[in-house]
């Protein structure tokens, strides 16, 4: 048994758990957030993606890779609410990010999955996701806690008591995915080496980091396209060797197809699609979407002899 693949089965107990937590002080960081007339969200790599999804949805926040948020040389003030995202919360760029915006007076929220560690203990406001330890290098059931968070912290902010609902009923909605294993199995182990990922709106996060968990787990050569994005130029590189994941069935991805199949195959992730996930409402499709990819780029990695736990070249966190 391989981490990534274990804890990838642990993703909805992962949910059970941060929302048991997070309801202890949601309404406080809700408050909190409702006090600040500017916000940004940093993270790297995966906590990126979550740093996106989270602009997505809140007014007045800005989604900034951590490792550019010191060289933009951003105005903060005592106005300034930074939301910092890190699994292991100890990023270096994070952890330099966060130490740069409370010199200036900033007041930091951070989002980790590890109890006091340097990212808890610097954080003015936490939100502790309970996902457990994660193994892997590859993040899977961390990053699936990190939009839980932060979908049920919007919940509250909007006071929709159906998303609540929603985001409650998510574990048994991943289980659901989990009966579609054997398909995800079968295209990971025929994707080709260069794979195109393309994703609008709410999913172009998620596209991002679909990119990123083949590029990092599988090794291939993996790029991400806001849809109607990838028409600019960036279609000229389609070949009958590249592959490209689609995701969403709206207007725009429903147009895209018919050209991309001229020169590709296309690979559809949808309710209705040839890899199918269960119907969810589009502010929760980011949570459902990934898993499909995760289990591609598992299943890929090991048609290749490759550990998906432990890629070569990488660490599970960036401390230098």
């Amino acid at each position: 048994m391989f981490y990534m693949h274990k804890e990838i089965y642990e993703e909805p107990k992962a949910i059970i758990n941060t929302l048991e937590e997070l309801e202890r002080y949601v309404k406080d960081i809700v408050n909190v957030i409702k006090k600040y007339g500017r916000i940004y969200v940093i993270g790297s790599g995966t906590s990126y993606h979550a740093s996106l999804y989270f602009e997505l949805l809140f007014p007045n926040s800005v989604a900034i890779h951590a490792s550019e948020f010191i060289k933009r040389k951003i105005s903060i003030d005592n106005n300034t609410l930074v939301v910092a995202i890190s699994q292991s919360g100890e990023s270096k760029d994070v952890i330099d990010s966060v130490m740069y915006a409370k010199k200036l007076g900033g007041k930091v929220l951070g989002v980790t999955n590890t109890f006091n560690s340097t990212l808890y203990r610097l954080s003015d406001e936490r939100i502790l996701t309970k996902a457990g330890e994660e193994k892997a290098v590859a993040a899977t059931k961390s990053y699936i806690a990190q939009l839980t968070a932060i979908a049920y912290l919007f919940s509250y902010y909007i006071g929709d008591e159906e998303l609540k609902k929603q985001i409650l009923n998510l574990p048994s909605k991943i289980y659901d995915t989990f009966a579609m294993e054997g398909l995800y199995k079968k295209y990971g182990e025929t994707l080709n080496e260069k794979v195109i990922v393309l994703g609008s709106g709410i999913l172009y996060p998620t596209a991002l980091e679909s990119s990123l968990k083949l590029r990092e787990t599988a090794n291939l050569l993996s790029e991400a396209f806001p849809t109607r994005e990838f028409l600019h130029g960036y279609l000229q590189t389609l070949d009958s060797n590249t592959d490209v994941i689609v995701l969403g069935d709206g207007s725009d991805e429903r147009q895209i197809v018919k050209k991309l199949t001229q020169y590709s195959r296309v690979i559809r992730i949808c309710e209705s699609c040839e890899i199918s996930v269960p119907n969810i409402i589009d502010l929760l499709k980011p949570i459902i979407y990934i898993i499909p990819v995760q289990f591609i780029a598992f299943y890929k990695a090991l048609k290749k002899g490759l550990n998906p736990d432990k890629p070569e070249k990488l660490v599970k966190v960036v401390k230098e």
